[in-house]
């Protein structure tokens, strides 16, 4: 078994009874028999285990059974940083120290109302590093008909989903496009360049010269 990357296992965050253990099934390799898809006991989120994943601990043993605590987890902690931005969503993923391969989908069902608090941000789901006691962002998928957000999970721990910040980006000093008198911007195919406007100079004083010699020779 390769190495995996230290996750502790550890107690749960949550002050609310925990929803029922949920069986996975396995077959004689250990590996999930079926597509299986476990949901937490409130219906707000769940998990999709692929047809061939397996999932073991840290230790190698196989794992048959998992369950959901959420969506509220008081406990947990969570930054004044990031306060703002956590939709107050988050599932406690147990048993700790778990992992899959290939990686099961977490999906999260936000409520209606919750939904139209947070569609206004991009959403962004975060795992709680409990080593190093930060939120570590995990490429996150939204399905804005459904009002799901899902992100892959290669181990368990405590999943949030927090708002993020839109960053716009500003023009630079050199940017500005060259504006005609009705605002918009001026083709590049109108603008005047130097060499034109010498050229149209030249022209000029070579049809004055012509002009004037024609004048004299009369």
């Amino acid at each position: 078994m390769s190495s995996q990357p230290e996750v502790p296992v550890k107690p749960t965050y949550s002050a609310q009874a925990p929803s029922e253990t949920e069986t996975i099934p396995l077959d004689a390799d250990g590996k999930v028999s079926d597509t299986t898809t476990i949901s937490s006991s409130d219906s707000g989120g769940y998990i999709t285990l692929d047809k061939g994943t397996t999932s073991r601990t840290q230790s190698g043993d196989y794992v048959s059974s998992i369950q959901l605590i959420g969506p509220d987890v008081p406990n947990i902690p969570v930054p004044e940083e990031l306060r703002a931005e956590f939709t107050g969503i988050a599932y406690d993923c147990q048993p700790g120290g778990v992992y899959f391969d290939p990686p099961v989908t977490l999906t999260f069902v936000i409520p209606d109302e919750k939904w139209e608090e947070v569609r206004s941000s991009p959403l962004v789901v975060r795992w709680f590093d409990a080593v190093n006691d930060t939120w570590i962002e995990n490429p996150t998928t939204v399905d804005y008909p459904r009002h799901t957000v899902s992100v892959k999970v290669a181990h368990f721990s405590v999943y949030g989903v927090f708002r993020q910040s839109a960053v716009v980006q500003q023009p630079g000093p050199d940017s500005s496009p060259s504006m005609n008198k009705t605002g918009g911007s001026l083709p590049s195919s109108l603008s005047p360049s130097p060499v034109s406007s010498i050229a149209g100079i030249v022209l000029m004083f070579v049809v004055l010269s012509v002009y004037r010699n024609r004048k004299k020779n009369a």
